[in-house]
């Protein structure tokens, strides 16, 4: 096969691959999103495998997005934390208001990566400025049959009081909460690492939390509560948050161009190692000459 034609061919093959390629893959912690259209893939603490993406700017009209979990940090805190609750004056760095309240698990949006389906729930944070890098520490997701409240006969319960007091972050819910994903503890950091100047401020989204269907089990969507707390800043993280809110919502779909592929051994070669390759492959595609060196071993 003519040399000059597979060099040609081969170029064309690293344009098509690297425009549709993901600008970094991480596979290992902390998970690095500070650029854009950046995905790391691990394993939790408890849960199983997750993925963590950083997404372009997300409209938020027309309820395509429904924020369950506000939170800021007090005056001179380095650090934030929080779970969803319908409480009017909610416990930690939780906001009140309309952009906190319980959620029921059929409103927490799912698609399939290969054949695998993932629950989805999108992050929004605003760290502008010079304080723009931030670091989330922590997630936990919990079942329950109702949303989690302080009123009542018999009001439901958190500890440790100062739950970022301690490293990990670690929260339990009392009065009927199931933990059914962690993603950091004692054997595993998985630090997330992503920046606020890579869309527009608050309302516009900056991450995807993906997390496997199946650690709701036969749960019944309809009637599961999920209770989401997470933890951001340092300590014990790498960078502070010093934003104005950092905030949790629902999509009411997932757009196909958001949804990752699926987990691969190693990153995304860089362009010239990806050129190397491609001339490989095509000259192993063309020549049976050199095409016992591509067989597997």
């Amino acid at each position: 096969m003519n040399t000059r034609l597979l060099t040609r061919i081969s170029l064309a093959l690293v344009l098509v691959v690297s425009s549709n390629c993901w600008a970094a893959i991480d596979i290992t912690s902390p998970f690095d999103l500070t650029t854009a259209n950046s995905i790391g893939y691990g394993t939790a603490q408890l849960g199983g495998a997750f993925i963590v993406e950083q997404i372009p700017p997300q409209g938020t009209g027309s309820g395509a997005v429904d924020a369950f979990l506000r939170m800021q940090s007090a005056a001179n805190s380095t650090h934030t934390e929080g779970f969803n609750t319908n409480v009017s004056s909610p416990p930690l760095d939780t906001k009140g208001g309309e952009n906190t309240h319980a959620i029921l698990l059929n409103s927490v949006a799912s698609a399939f990566i290969g054949s695998t389906e993932y629950r989805v729930f999108l992050l929004d944070i605003a760290n502008p400025g010079s304080g723009e890098l931030l670091s989330l520490n922590q997630v936990q997701l919990f079942t329950s049959d109702h949303g989690w409240t302080s009123a009542g006969g018999t009001p439901d319960g958190f500890s440790p009081a100062n739950p970022d007091g301690v490293d990990p972050p670690v929260i339990s819910l009392t009065g009927g909460f199931t933990e059914v994903f962690r993603l950091t503890g004692l054997s595993v950091d998985n630090e997330v690492l992503l920046n606020g100047n890579l869309n527009s401020g608050n309302g516009s989204g900056d991450m995807l939390l993906w997390v496997k269907d199946s650690i709701f089990g036969a749960l019944n969507e309809d009637t599961t509560y999920v209770t989401l707390y997470s933890q951001f800043g340092n300590p014990p993280g790498t960078y502070e948050d010093v934003g104005s809110f950092d905030e949790w919502a629902n999509l009411s779909a997932v757009p196909e161009e958001l949804i990752p592929p699926e987990q691969i051994e190693d990153p995304v070669p860089l362009p010239g190692s990806l050129l190397i390759w491609g001339l490989g492959s095509m000259i192993c595609i063309g020549s049976r000459r050199f095409r016992r060196f591509c067989q597997p071993k």
